[in-house]
């Protein structure tokens, strides 16, 4: 007879249960490990969420467990005492790191708040859908002010192909553990989430129901420096320390010039997925790299646009153009400050609040070292031209130079 103390087969045990049992002995790492992979495999867990949270809590990082609490009060929380939210509530009072308003909250926050818009044929859809680090935030939180009542979306991934990219990253990280969870989540709510919209979208089409969306370039260089040193991080935990004992951001200079260079020799696809068992992290680091690739692969896969047709012909830094499926606005990342207001009033047809720099994460590597690394980053000509040297390039008028990248960044991060 099975005594009643003794815990179920291993192998029956949730996440949830695996943690409380590595707590119970003690093990407190390990039961962080369990909850963050129990977050990763299903998002919305209010309850895996808020039990991180307070274990966060109760071992000192208070400010990650008040960027957890924000996200439970966006999540279904059957089950889940209110009792015991509340408590955690007014535990984590005292710490004024993270407020407790909705702009903290994730973008999966303004997903959930909204999806009864989506499929409302009364309501038009409007989408900010480009690749990482054009400054879609800002533009995404001034529509989102600009248009209540409507599902105003940010989205980098909604084609088939990049949905089953992201799940081919979590199946991996699945298997190897390799990576940073932060990826795996990201990838886990982007493909969901990916396909949610996808589907939306197609039925609206279907409907004949107008949708507006909002795109932006920006030079292919620029946009890899800009990645890269958002990634830093994710990618190198302890680059405050590697820094420190090189004396400056040389090591990831160096990096950042071998990574481009064998890009060029076996190309960004084949790179992506000699990484993918190695370091997820890495892996979804080269793909989100490259912004021609998104034009291609998205924009064009999803919405039948080519970059030709994005009416940013001469310089122009912004075009509202007019589709069957309804109005596309383009803007350049490089004339934002100048020409965003401009655009967007007249993309809402009334006037707008001037865009704001935002940043989604909380883990930015400093000014400084940003700023450094561009004073110090040294790129051979053949390297740059050869990386300038694609259509999309030519079509948008970033024109094949032997000139030193630049060392400030213009416009939004």
């Amino acid at each position: 007879m099975v005594a009643e103390d003794t815990a179920p087969p291993f192998k029956q045990m949730t996440l949830i249960d695996r943690a409380r049992s590595a707590l119970a002995d003690g093990e407190v790492i390990q039961a962080k490990w369990l909850l963050r992979r129990a977050i990763v495999d299903v998002p919305w867990d209010a309850k895996a969420v808020f039990n991180l949270a307070v274990l966060l809590a109760k071992t000192g990082r208070s400010l990650q467990a008040r960027h957890l609490f924000n996200r439970i009060r966006w999540l279904n929380r059957d089950g889940l005492s209110n009792a015991k939210v509340l408590k955690l509530q007014s535990s984590l009072a005292a710490t004024r790191d993270v407020p407790f308003t909705d702009a903290s909250a994730p973008n999966m926050a303004n997903i959930l708040t909204r999806v009864h818009y989506i499929s409302d044929a009364r309501r038009r859809m409007c989408l900010v859908y480009q690749a990482g680090r054009v400054g879609s935030t800002a533009v995404h939180d001034v529509l989102e002010r600009s248009l209540p009542g409507r599902y105003v979306g940010n989205h980098h991934i909604l084609s088939e192909r990049g949905c089953a990219t992201l799940a081919a990253a979590l199946s991996a990280f699945a298997r190897t553990g390799r990576g940073a969870v932060r990826f795996a989540y990201a990838a886990r709510v982007s493909s969901h989430m990916g396909d949610f919209v996808r589907g939306h979208l197609k039925k609206a089409l279907r409907e004949g129901r107008p949708i507006d969306v909002v795109t932006m370039v920006r030079a292919p260089l620029d946009h890899e420096i800009s990645t890269f040193l958002f990634h830093v991080p994710l990618l190198f935990p302890a680059w405050r320390e590697v820094v420190a004992y090189c004396g400056g951001p040389g090591f990831f200079s160096n990096w950042f010039r071998s990574y481009l260079e064998t890009l060029g020799l076996v190309g960004r696809d084949n790179l992506a997925r000699n990484l993918l068992e190695r370091d997820v992290g890495q892996a979804m680091f080269v793909q989100s790299s490259g912004i021609e690739r998104w034009f291609e692969t998205e924009l064009k896969t999803v919405l039948g646009v080519d970059i030709a047709q994005l009416g940013l012909h001469d310089g122009a830094p912004y075009a509202l153009t007019h589709w069957p499926w309804g109005r596309l606005l383009a803007m350049r990342h490089e004339a934002m400050r100048e020409c965003s207001v401009a655009a967007l009033t007249e993309f809402v047809g009334r006037p707008v609040a001037t865009i704001a720099e935002r940043n989604t994460t909380g883990q930015n590597t400093s000014k400084d070292f940003e700023k450094e690394f561009r004073e110090t980053l040294s790129l051979p000509d053949e390297l740059i031209a050869s990386h300038l040297d694609t259509r999309y390039s030519h079509v948008l008028g970033y024109r094949v130079s032997t000139a030193a990248p630049k060392t400030a960044e213009q416009g939004m991060v």
